[in-house]
């Protein structure tokens, strides 16, 4: 709930339409994850298996894998991508398409591969994918991804980056 209320909170204070209300500054969040649903496929893992009831799909195995899933722990970086959708009358079925080209893991390995001990903060470095390693906050034994507003702004940079450089790439 911390987490739908911090996508919340994000919109109703940078929407392009200040004067708006909540209601109406947030009225297209259910379609605008709907589209996220449709095409991030551990979202759509998560749906299927709620619908089917497969015991081996939880948010908690797909969230750990490879180090952790940011796409599920990113209610902040979705609420950037929401507005920009938003602000720039883009559809969101078109962003969510190209949120689904990135790769949200962590980690380049499992958690349970990380050295232990005096090694582990240097292993963690090591293994983090470059796109995601800002937003680690290490540990002498354990790392959290970091919830600030900053680091979810420095996020969504990277990521608007990566889809126009995925762009020029197609129109090259």
């Amino acid at each position: 709930m911390s987490a739908v209320r911090m996508f919340i909170s994000h919109i109703v204070d940078h929407h392009v339409h200040g004067d708006a209300s909540v209601e109406e500054k947030t009225r297209a969040a259910e379609t605008f994850f709907e589209a996220l649903v449709r095409h991030l496929p551990q979202l759509r893992a998560l749906d299927a298996a709620r619908n089917i009831r497969e015991p081996d799909v939880t948010t908690g195995s797909l969230r750990e894998k490879h180090g952790g899933d940011v796409a599920l722990r990113g209610m902040a970086i979705f609420a950037r991508a929401y507005l920009h959708c938003i602000e720039q009358e883009i559809e969101f079925d078109t962003v969510a398409a190209k949120l689904a080209k990135i790769d949200w893991h962590l980690l380049d390995c499992e958690k349970h591969e990380l050295p232990q001990g005096d090694e582990y903060q240097h292993g963690v470095r090591q293994r983090a994918k470059p796109m995601w390693a800002h937003l680690l906050v290490i540990g002498e034994s354990k790392y959290r991804v970091s919830s600030s507003q900053g680091d979810a702004d420095a996020a969504w940079d990277k990521i608007k980056a990566q889809m126009l450089h995925d762009e020029d790439r197609q129109a090259a």
